[in-house]
């Protein structure tokens, strides 16, 4: 009898720890390439970002930071010397090492960086990667990236678990998978299939580290998002980067959600589950970070240092990176989505300044891909944000080619369709009948028109257009700079000065 007591007694306890819920929190930020508020200050700001995260730290409940990929890149400071290279994500490194972050998984733009400058960045993280479909290839053998300190070397895991402990002492586990989008996969890295490889660290999660809860860091397109989450219903949360506005939605029951690009919003994910029940709840909310929220001083003054390090190198170069040149009354879409696959008004803006840039020149010519910024650039539009959009400048040139030429290359813009290869321009229009016409006539074969194009573009290293270099014989005369004074010299100067005379026909 006694025995039967004791045990219902045990039993009695057991159930009330299970009883007693288990809550935390997961701080979420994706695709940040800026070190400083946007918009005059008024959205954004990694320092904003981590005062959130100490107040959520020092929450009675347990919290991580998550980064959902993309940050190393693309930046307009990349470009900068740094030491013996160039500067390529280290501003933001030091800064999101300081912000606090705990997890992160790769995004696209991390494989922008030569393998070189991607192992330095990651040996310099304090942060743990998770991904389960990313691979480190050195010829044919494949390994997971690692952490190369100089007394040893930490390999990525392909999933984690975090230990949540409640008010009873019990404790939850909670497995992680980070997965990657199959998108621009350089020569050092391999990427397997999304959904076979999150279901293979999902299980092993659950069977081996016997994981309560299962949530997913990634870096995919929305719909490659909900692909995963009905794939693998048992998620209860999707942290997810790529897109660039802010997203929530649920598939089933799995809560999928995107915060803003450059921290313009994060979101706060909190996470109550019971054990007894086997359910759980995921409440999210949108926080916007503006100057509401005070700047943690640690991270403002990296920040302050790496921004007054770039512009006096920018103002040696010319620029003056606060100067505003225009309020927009519509937004410039800038969205590689959108760059390197349609007409957009940020092309038209690039061309036509080229035009002006040119006198003689009839049209404007430029490629999708050298436009970096990934974004929609509203409100005040300041030289800084000119550099954001251009990051690689090089010069303007205008060349005299044959009409028979600017068919050929028209034509390889539109197979360039969905990559850096697709072509902007001003000054050219396509009829309803397939026709390629300069300032509204037909193109003739063999008259020779003046057109403004990137240096970049006469290379031959664009795809599908390799042929397109000066010895071409439809060229007949290439004239680049006179001088610092010429806004041929860059095409951030010819943008800049296209602006500041006015024009606002985009």
């Amino acid at each position: 009898m006694i025995r039967i007591l004791l045990l219902s007694l045990f039993l009695l306890v057991q159930a009330s720890a299970f009883a007693q819920p288990f809550r935390f929190s997961f701080l979420q930020i994706n695709d940040i390439y800026e070190i400083s508020p946007l918009s005059g200050g008024m959205q954004g700001g990694p320092a904003r970002v981590a005062t959130l995260h100490q107040q959520l730290s020092h929450k009675a409940i347990p919290h991580w930071t998550i980064l959902a990929g993309d940050f190393l890149s693309p930046s307009v400071m990349n470009q900068l010397p740094w030491k013996d290279a160039q500067m390529m994500g280290v501003q933001l490194v030091e800064i999101l090492n300081a912000v606090g972050v705990d997890l992160v998984t790769f995004g696209n733009h991390e494989f922008d960086l030569k393998y070189p400058n991607l192992q330095k960045r990651i040996n310099e993280s304090k942060f743990d990667w998770i991904s389960s479909n990313v691979w480190f290839k050195e010829g044919n053998q494949l390994q997971r990236f690692a952490r190369t300190l100089p007394d040893r070397q930490e390999f990525f895991k392909p999933c984690t678990t975090l230990i949540v402990v409640n008010a009873k002492n019990d404790t939850l586990r909670v497995g992680v998978i980070g997965v990657t989008l199959q998108a621009f996969i350089p020569s050092y890295a391999q990427i397997d299939s999304i959904i076979p490889s999150a279901r293979k660290w999902a299980d092993t999660l659950k069977i081996r580290d016997h994981a309560d809860v299962l949530i997913a860091i990634t870096h995919l397109s929305i719909e490659e998002d909900r692909a995963l989450a009905q794939a693998l219903p048992e998620l209860a949360l999707i942290m997810g980067g790529h897109e660039h506005e802010n997203h929530i939605e649920k598939v089933g029951n799995v809560v999928i959600a995107k915060a803003d690009a450059n921290v313009r919003s994060v979101y706060v994910h909190t996470l109550q589950y019971s054990k007894l029940k086997k359910v759980g709840k995921v409440s999210s909310q949108l926080k916007k970070i503006t100057p509401k929220i005070k700047d943690d001083p640690e991270v403002l003054q990296i920040a302050q240092r790496w921004k007054q390090y770039s512009d006096s190198l920018f103002q040696q170069k010319g620029f003056f990176p606060d100067s505003t040149l225009v309020n927009l009354k519509v937004p410039l879409d800038g969205l590689e989505s959108s760059v390197r696959n349609h007409p957009t008004n940020l092309g038209s803006l690039i061309a036509k300044s080229f035009q002006q840039a040119c006198p003689s020149a009839v049209a404007g010519i430029l490629n999708g891909g050298s436009i970096r910024i990934d974004d929609e650039v509203s409100g005040k539009l300041t030289e800084y944000d000119v550099l954001r959009i251009l990051p690689f400048g090089g010069e303007v040139v205008e060349v005299e080619m044959k009409g028979s030429l600017i068919k050929e290359i028209l034509k390889a813009g539109e197979t360039n369709k969905g990559s850096g290869g697709y072509l902007q321009y001003a000054g050219i229009t396509k009829t309803d009948l397939g026709n390629w016409e300069i300032q509204g006539d037909s193109i003739a074969d063999d008259q020779y028109y003046s057109i403004a194009l990137t240096d970049f573009l006469l290379t031959g290293k664009e795809k599908n257009l390799g042929w397109l270099t000066s010895t071409n014989p439809g060229i007949r005369g290439v004239q680049g700079s006179t001088g610092n004074e010429d806004p041929r010299r860059d095409v951030r100067m010819a943008v800049i000065s296209y602006l500041r005379k006015g024009n606002t026909d985009f």
